[in-house]
């Protein structure tokens, strides 16, 4: 039992070890010099949200780059979105299918520029979002772009929870792009080439997957543009997003996130996932471990205090990133509770089929 802790653990230590190095290299990239002012589409798909609505677009009318236009996509909202704004650059649309994957598709297909950029209603953007995301974009052999996305807190202790364990998922994705095996981005911070989604036939082949507009599309795009996909290490380009109100929609939606695990055409990919499902549980059965003699108090000792630095280095550089205020209480607490958390998210995604936003998936 003790030799497979320790080949297990080490094996953990040198992955964060070798996120930390992507991380790094992800944030040595400069930002282009802009040269051309592509015309930008921004896509919001929405339902049953019209209370966060105002505070996107009013970020986007204040955006300093000129040649863009902003079109909603109401997913078929139980109630119809009523237009609220005064913008020519602003035009809402329905969803001519169902789900958000449809709504982006919708949405580009209506659109009139060259670059499509994806956000949520959710989201907020600072007024230099699209003059970034055009930067990256003045070089031809740019395909794709994404950028980071913080959870701002406020100042509830489940929000900083969130906050801190999103960075994982931010860092994850910037890092293993700079290492040369994209992994994961966020949609709600994601831009690409019009043409380029024409040529990897959009989302078709995973349009009944719930989630995963993001991370497919980024497979698709690195499968016949390898070098062509870049991450933004611009402070300018972070978007940032609130946190869950309960643990019950926390819980439905990282649901939501891990069905796509398990049909991934990437070996890989699927190898990674269950290496992870597997060291969270034996960090779950650890005090067992130890109470039944199988593992000595000292050798758990190291493992936990090796996880702790590791893990510490990593998302305080991603939170710092991010502009994420540290939390020590946060962090503590997740190095408790995320074994449970991450290893009850891993079981309930194969089987379970949550509600979001009122519609079952």
């Amino acid at each position: 039992m003790s030799a497979a802790y320790i080949a297990l653990s080490s094996l953990y230590l040198f992955l964060v070890v070798i996120l930390i190095t992507g991380w790094r290299k992800s944030l040595r990239k400069t930002r282009a010099q802009e040269k051309v002012k592509n015309r930008i589409t921004v896509i919001v798909p929405i339902r049953n949200e019209p209370e966060n609505l105002p505070a996107i677009l009013t970020d986007l009318q204040n955006q300093d780059y000129p040649a863009f236009e902003v079109i909603v996509v109401d997913d078929h909202s139980t109630d119809p979105i009523k237009p609220v704004w005064r913008d020519h650059r602003i035009r809402c649309i329905l969803n001519s299918g169902q789900g958000k994957k449809r709504a982006i598709t919708t949405g580009i297909e209506a659109a009139t520029g060259d670059i499509m950029v994806t956000t949520d209603a959710d989201c907020h953007v600072n007024k230099e979002w699209l003059s970034t995301i055009n930067s990256y974009f003045s070089s031809e052999g740019t395909i794709l772009v994404f950028g980071g996305v913080r959870i701002d807190p406020a100042n509830s202790f489940f929000g900083k929870l969130q906050s801190i364990e999103f960075t994982s998922l931010i860092g994850s994705g910037a890092a293993t792009l700079s290492l040369g095996f994209p992994s994961m981005c966020n949609g709600a911070n994601i831009a690409f080439r019009k043409r380029v989604f024409d040529e990897v036939n959009g989302y078709s082949g995973n349009e009944h997957i719930a989630s995963g507009d993001d991370e497919f599309l980024l497979r698709k795009v690195f499968e016949k543009y390898p070098s062509g996909i870049k991450f933004m290490p611009s402070p300018e380009s972070v978007v940032s997003t609130k946190p869950h109100i309960n643990i019950k929609h926390l819980i439905s939606q990282r649901i939501r996130w891990g069905s796509k695990w398990r049909i991934h055409k990437d070996i890989a990919t699927r190898l990674l996932a269950f290496f992870i499902f597997l060291f969270q549980l034996s960090m779950l059965v650890l005090p067992i471990a130890v109470g039944f003699n199988w593992l000595t108090l000292s050798l758990a000792g190291l493992i936990l205090a090796g996880k702790f630095i590791v893990e510490y280095i990593f998302l305080k550089s991603v939170a710092q990133f991010l502009s994420v205020r540290w939390s020590w209480m946060a962090f503590v607490t997740l190095q408790v509770i995320y074994p449970v958390y991450a290893v009850t998210i891993g079981i309930l995604s194969n089987f379970v089929h949550p509600t979001w936003k009122e519609r079952r998936i």
